[in-house]
């Protein structure tokens, strides 16, 4: 009798800790099912609006609370998304790695570099995460942005409007001198080329070169 309470003792110890540390995401209805219809995504940016995000390879250029837009101005261009399940109750603990941003459509060359535009975090109690740290990335794009979860978008949302420009002009994932003849280019055609008009202004000039010059070097880590 004794050694059948010291072994069910002993059976309790060993298993109910692995339980309790059994991943949620080994259940068999991980993903959850007809989550990209109940799960939304949205830029903080005003309505009307078309933010440009400044990005680097080594994710140095600006956070997404320091987007601009056309008059040079900054503007908060966060993006918040809130996971949910068939039920509309929010999907807690998605690691980040899970989350990622990609560009719709052929507009550019924008290339991020490996786990460059994941979330800043895991989903909260509330099912929300954001990107507001700079993203690891370059090339230029004009969009749309979308948000993807487990490998794909969001059927309510599937494009943000959201813009990206990098000193890695030809979008080969570090800023050198290869990017140099482009910027050159775009300066002295005056037109206002959206991949070189780095400070985004409206207009290719002197205000360009500094983030050029001062990202020169920098890669993907």
């Amino acid at each position: 009798m004794r050694m059948r309470s010291i072994s069910a003792g002993f059976i309790l110890a060993v298993f109910v800790p692995v339980l309790l540390l059994a991943p949620a995401t080994a259940r068999a209805d991980w993903p959850p099912t007809f989550w990209e219809e109940a799960s939304t995504a949205e830029t903080a940016a005003p309505i009307g609006v078309q933010p440009v995000l400044y990005n680097v390879p080594d994710g140095s250029g600006a956070a997404f609370t320091q987007a601009r837009i056309i008059n040079g101005q900054t503007v908060n261009a966060t993006i918040t998304l809130h996971l949910r399940d068939a039920g509309w109750n929010p999907i807690v603990g998605v690691p980040a790695t899970d989350i990622w941003l990609e560009i719709y459509g052929t507009s550019g060359n924008f290339v991020a570099c490996a786990g460059g535009t994941v979330a800043d975090g895991p989903t909260g109690a509330d099912g929300t995460t954001t990107w507001q740290q700079p993203l690891r990335a370059g090339g230029w794009t004009q969009g749309p942005t979308a948000v993807m979860v487990w490998g794909l978008p969001l059927a309510t949302n599937p494009g943000l409007v959201l813009r990206h420009n990098s000193p890695d002009l030809n979008g080969d994932g570090i800023v050198e001198l290869r990017d140099v003849p482009l910027f050159a280019a775009d300066f002295w055609a005056r037109q206002g080329a959206f991949r070189s008009d780095l400070h985004f202004d409206g207009v290719v000039n002197l205000s360009d070169i500094a983030p050029l010059a001062n990202a020169m070097g920098a890669g993907c880590p």
